[in-house]
């Protein structure tokens, strides 16, 4: 069943921030600087996972947190001032 994850990173390392960047931004929507948002299943947010516990070092923070549909799409989004309209 798909389902919606917000995905949030701190990493340290630019190499490996710049990594894992790249690979999101072809599988999610990309919010803010490092934060995505993805559309898939439990099992696909766990191979992912999985690539982030692999690579990470104690100073790197990762937030993966499922949120409904309606959530997501009541969701305010702001660049500067303006609202921002995300489409999935």
């Amino acid at each position: 069943m798909e389902q919606y994850f917000l995905i949030s990173y701190d990493i340290t390392d630019s190499k490996l921030r710049g990594f894992f960047f790249r690979r999101l931004k072809k599988i999610a929507v990309h919010l803010q600087k490092s934060v995505f948002m993805y559309e898939g299943n439990i099992e696909r947010v766990a191979k992912i996972e999985e690539e982030f516990k692999k690579r990470l070092t104690s100073e790197d923070n990762v937030l993966i947190m499922p949120c409904s549909r309606s959530s997501y799409m009541n969701a305010r989004i702001y660049s500067g001032k303006k609202p921002v309209k995300v489409l999935i």
